[in-house]
């Protein structure tokens, strides 16, 4: 599989298109510079063909700590990549396209020239600023009116097709068309060592790391194999309280966040030992639970705690009994301790999250539950339990045939909750009951 790499200034558009050609919302696009940070990856898929697709930070002059890593991060990537798009703004050229240009032919990689903004005959007349730059062919499309956009990818295509995938990455072709068994989703707030668990868990560095918080702004996607499993690992921004957004971009990267809930199977969220469980923190495990995601908790830079791990858990559990059932491991990032235990418990969520059942064992389940605890008056009548069956795994969810709906309380509901939990002995996973009305021949 080719790999083919964006490259450009900050804000000439990297991201819509990373996003257009991917055909996902991936990259955050935002009209402000250097944004993006991390490196993004996405399979294109053109007619039959498939290529890798990596969208980077805008190479620039300027100088910060952000900057100089994404600089570093581009001549690494480069050196690793097939193919490159090198693209300009139309309307706009200056001294930081041609460091652009200087780059990308001291790297001697195959590439394609690409100009965004050009939706008229007259951004067409400013094209020859490019030009200038020593280049012969140049393919004018714009994301925002979407024009010629299939010209750029039939382009780019053609392109590909005299090009020769590099060996080090031969191999990854099964790799990527292989779906992944399950998708794991790294949360929490910015700071707690979300990125160092992203590049020890891959063996390489994958997501910026930096004392500095909110470094990851995108939400970074890759793969990595254990016993025999692919699992799809998203590392996501920083979660921060409303009150604290200093930026819009922080909006940005929360609806990122929270849909990396929505498309994963079991959530891992990060904290910081020296900070405990937050309020914060507690919210997003509301959002899991109400989302129906298998749950673990990891707590980060336990290498700074002296107080007995036991205690700890315990009055973090005293303190949250939402997470009673929920794996919690203490890990440090920097030593790689309890890595492998957190993965292995990690398994076992998913394992839990994937339950299967049969009729029988539920309703023997049921019966038992009834006899230990059998319904009371409520609501002018009492509920009655006739039968259930698993209608779905990850998440597990049962069907319960009953008399009347209104008979069934709160109380009631919660209690049959925690006797699937309990019996079935789910971790990190809680069992979704749908109660079906049925008249009683």
């Amino acid at each position: 599989m080719h790999q083919v790499i964006l490259l450009g200034k900050p804000n000439v558009g990297k991201s819509s298109l990373f996003n257009i050609l991917t055909r996902k919302k991936i990259a955050i696009v935002y009209d402000e510079r250097n944004v993006t940070r991390d490196v993004l990856a996405g399979k294109v898929k053109h007619r039959e063909n498939t290529y890798l697709l990596q969208d980077i930070g805008g190479l620039t002059k300027e100088k910060g700590i952000f900057l100089d890593e994404v600089r570093i991060k581009i001549k690494s990537e480069l050196k690793k990549a097939d193919f490159a798009l090198v693209m300009f703004d139309t309307k706009s050229v200056d001294g930081e396209d041609r460091l652009v240009s200087d780059v990308v032919r001291k790297s001697n990689i195959p590439h394609l020239v690409i100009a965004n903004k050009c939706d008229t005959y007259k951004d067409e007349m400013q094209l020859g600023d490019i030009y200038s730059l020593g280049y012969k062919q140049i393919v004018a499309f714009s994301c925002q009116g979407m024009t010629n956009v299939n010209d750029l990818r039939e382009k780019i295509w053609e392109q590909l097709k005299t090009i020769t995938p590099k060996l080090e990455h031969q191999g990854d072709i099964s790799s990527w068309k292989k779906e992944a068994d399950f998708t794991l989703s790294i949360i929490g707030k910015p700071n707690v060592g979300k990125s160092s668990l992203l590049n020890y868990l891959l063996g390489k560095e994958r997501s910026m790391v930096s004392d500095h918080a909110g470094t990851t702004r995108d939400s970074v996607s890759d793969f990595f194999y254990h016993q025999d499993s692919k699992i799809q690992i998203i590392d996501t921004a920083g979660i921060r309280r409303k009150n604290r957004k200093k930026e819009k971009m922080e909006e940005y990267s929360l609806k990122q966040s929270l849909g990396a809930i929505t498309r994963c199977d079991v959530v891992l969220i990060v904290i910081d030992a020296t900070e405990g469980l937050s309020t914060q923190d507690k919210k997003i495990a509301s959002v899991v639970d109400t989302r129906n995601k298998g749950l673990i908790v990891a707590v980060n830079k336990w290498d700074k705690i002296k107080e007995s791990w036991a205690n700890y858990q315990k009055e973090t559990r005293r303190n949250f009994p939402q997470i009673a059932h929920v794996p919690i491991v203490a890990i440090s990032c920097k030593s790689g301790k309890n890595i492998n235990s957190l993965i292995r418990e990690i398994h076992l969520v998913w394992n839990s999250q994937n339950s299967k059942w049969t009729t029988s064992e539920i309703n023997n389940l049921l019966e038992q539950a009834k006899h230990d605890n059998p319904p009371k008056h409520y609501e002018g009548g009492i509920l009655k339990l006739y039968y259930a069956n698993q209608v779905k795994s990850n998440p597990p969810v049962v069907q319960v045939f009953i008399n009347k709906i209104k008979y069934l309380n709160r109380s009631y509901r919660k209690y049959l909750l925690n006797v699937f939990v309990k019996e079935k002995k789910l971790l990190g996973t809680s069992v979704k009951l749908k109660f079906t009305e049925k008249e009683k021949k």
